[in-house]
């Protein structure tokens, strides 16, 4: 037997899914989809002592982190003594600008989000091995 498919049973516990949504104004899908994905996580941490007993990183590998979230590098290399700092930044989503006139392509707009950044002038990179504020490059990837 087919049936239409209703939205009413999402949109009657709207309030308890994303509590900063209001009736009647229009509201981002993806940011709904980001609240039902932290309110799925957060009944599978509760079963597990809940949200509190993990750290941010172990929370990474519930079954929620490894179907959602994907992981950036972000390294700098000292321009002085060569030494590396590298982290790994967690990402639930890619939020790519797609308007203005440098991007005409998806292609352009992931080039764009994962251009290097200069680090110059008053935002100098300071390294953790020689101490020194150096101008560098911080590459994302």
């Amino acid at each position: 037997k087919r049936e239409v498919l209703s939205a009413a049973k999402i949109t009657r516990h709207i309030k308890k899914i994303a509590p900063h949504f209001s009736p009647g104004r229009q509201e981002d899908a993806h940011d709904l989809f980001i609240n039902m994905v932290d309110k799925m996580e957060a009944v599978m941490l509760l079963e597990q002592g809940g949200r509190e007993a993990f750290d941010p990183r172990s929370r990474e590998t519930t079954l929620m982190g490894h179907i959602f979230n994907g992981w950036v590098r972000k390294q700098i290399v000292c321009p002085e003594c060569g030494a590396i700092s590298q982290r790994f930044d967690t990402k639930t989503g890619l939020e790519l600008q797609i308007t203005g006139s440098s991007v005409h392509s998806l292609e352009a707009a992931f080039a764009a989000d994962f251009a290097d950044e200069v680090l110059d002038g008053e935002n100098k990179y300071r390294c953790s091995k020689c101490k020194n504020k150096v101008c560098a490059t911080l590459v994302s990837g």
